[in-house]
């Protein structure tokens, strides 16, 4: 009995080893390609560029739970490369060139996604002054595309202060949160639809979508950290996904 077990156990642990290795080539799975370009400090937060390259920096948190999901390549333009992404994830980026703006337009067009963060008074705190180009922009400067698109940006005058905005279940916790207005564009292949609140924008643009949402500040960790399984960031990475499905 005991030469028999001894034989069934040569025979029997190559195979669960097999069975784990083979499991294990699941996680293999090659991550969706996003591509971010943002002027908030997500990727080497406000480090200096002797800290970055000491590796004294230390990314956003929101950053690496992207990163966690996706394989995640940082833009500093609007170029030929978005051709390599299924995603662009834009969070309050600064003011883009004239042809920067016909790129992106027609990427999106010929089948491109992207999700917009656009905050038109952004509370996110920042140890650089006023004016310094390394502080994330106060204000939003992407209202020529969004005029392009037939759609508008307003922010409703209030003070700074927390509060919670519902999109779908998910209630984001947030400051200074802005709505969409839908009106006019000279383009018939542009449709738009907002959330109840006017917080979110989904827009089939051509071929390609676009998911805009009027605020920045909802990601910062100071936001949702602390709160367990944040919908900050279940929301975020719900709409990472979902724009590239059927709205």
């Amino acid at each position: 009995m005991a030469i028999m077990k001894y034989i069934a156990s040569i025979i029997i642990w190559p195979i669960l080893v097999i069975g784990l290795l083979m499991l294990g080539g699941c996680d293999d799975t090659p991550k969706p390609k996003l591509a971010i370009m943002t002027s908030l400090p997500l990727i080497f937060g406000e480090a200096s560029v002797e800290q970055v390259v000491r590796g004294e920096n230390q990314p956003a948190p929101i950053y690496e739970i992207l990163k966690d999901n996706y394989d995640v390549t940082p833009l500093d333009n609007i170029d030929s490369r978005l051709e390599q992404f299924d995603t662009l994830l834009l969070a309050q980026v600064r003011a883009l060139t004239a042809q920067e703006f016909v790129d992106l337009d027609k990427w999106v067009r010929s089948g491109g996604k992207v999700v917009i963060l656009s905050d038109a008074a952004l509370q996110w705190h920042s140890d650089y002054s006023l004016g310094d180009k390394r502080r994330p922009l106060f204000t939003s400067l992407l209202s020529p595309l969004f005029a392009y698109w037939g759609i508008e940006q307003i922010l409703l005058i209030e003070d700074p202060e927390e509060q919670v905005i519902t999109v779908d279940g998910y209630d984001i916790n947030t400051v200074t949160p802005g709505e969409w207005v839908i009106g006019d564009n000279d383009s018939g292949d542009i449709m738009c639809q907002l959330s109840d609140n006017s917080f979110e924008a989904d827009c089939n643009v051509g071929q390609g979508r676009a998911i805009l949402i009027a605020d920045s500040d909802f990601i910062h960790e100071e936001l949702w950290q602390g709160f367990g399984i944040s919908h900050n960031i279940t929301y975020l990475l719900n709409r990472l996904e979902a724009i590239n499905r059927q709205p």
